[in-house]
C-alpha cells in the first residue's frame, strides 16, 4: 500500500481535526462492514479498525493540542 501525503494550506487545523474526528465517528457507526473493507484494503497485515481510529485520534490531537480525551480512551463529553 502506498502512503499518501496530503498537504493543504487552505484548511485550518481545527477543521482538519474536525474532519478526522468525523471519520473516526463514522468508522464506529458501521464498524463491521468498514472493518471488513479495511481488512481487504490492507490485506490483513495487522492494521485494523482500532489501529486506524487510534491513528486518526492521535493526528487530531497533534493538530489541536486538545485534552486528548479521545486519544486516551474516552469519548467527547463522557467520563474516562
Amino acid at each position: 500500500m502506498a502512503a499518501v501525503l496530503l498537504v493543504t494550506r487552505s484548511l485550518p487545523t481545527g477543521q482538519l481535526a474536525g474532519l478526522l474526528s468525523f471519520l473516526g465517528d463514522w468508522l464506529v457507526s458501521d464498524g463491521k462492514a468498514l472493518g471488513a473493507s479495511l481488512g481487504r484494503f490492507v490485506d490483513d497485515h495487522g492494521y485494523d479498525m482500532a489501529a486506524l481510529r487510534s491513528d486518526l485520534a492521535r493526528f487530531a490531537f497533534l493538530l489541536t493540542g486538545e485534552d486528548g480525551q479521545r486519544l486516551f480512551g474516552g469519548e467527547p463529553g463522557g467520563q474516562t
